[in-house]
């Protein structure tokens, strides 16, 4: 395994796909919930991913419609550290002590996978082998 792991994984990249912010520029086209705040070790950000200040952040916050999702940049996978905010206040307090979070829309779940567990918000994962024979990727 030791010689395994690291042939079919670039751990040197890892860091920057854990990034929940991050995704944001790998698509062209909005695929993820629309994002208002962003906080990368300290740094606040706009949608756009341009650095604001608190007081940016704030007058963001205070223009959103509620409930808004925050969570984690990285290891929220199962729902964990994630919260719905209701109100301003609330959020203001939560982007004040918390950083690498990222604040997005509530979004509502298709009616397909509601069937299966309306709690909370299915998704579908796609792994994939990228062949060290080729270089191909391989839907597994």
């Amino acid at each position: 395994m030791a010689d395994i792991q690291p042939s079919l994984n670039n751990n040197n990249v890892a860091e920057y796909y854990n990034n929940k912010s991050l995704y944001y520029q790998w698509t062209p086209e909005p695929v993820f919930p629309n994002a208002y705040i962003h906080n990368i070790e300290g740094q606040y950000l706009d949608s756009n991913l341009q650095t604001i200040s608190f007081e940016e952040a704030i007058l963001i916050a205070e223009g959103l419609t509620y409930p808004v999702v925050l969570k984690p940049n990285k290891d929220s996978g199962g729902g964990k550290g994630v919260f719905f905010i209701n109100k301003g206040d609330d959020l203001i307090e939560y982007i004040r002590e918390k950083n690498n979070i990222i604040v997005q829309e509530k979004i509502r779940q298709h009616d397909f996978f509601n069937k299966y567990n309306h709690h909370g918000l299915n998704t579908i994962r796609i792994v994939l082998y990228r062949s060290v024979a080729n270089n191909n990727l391989h839907v597994l």
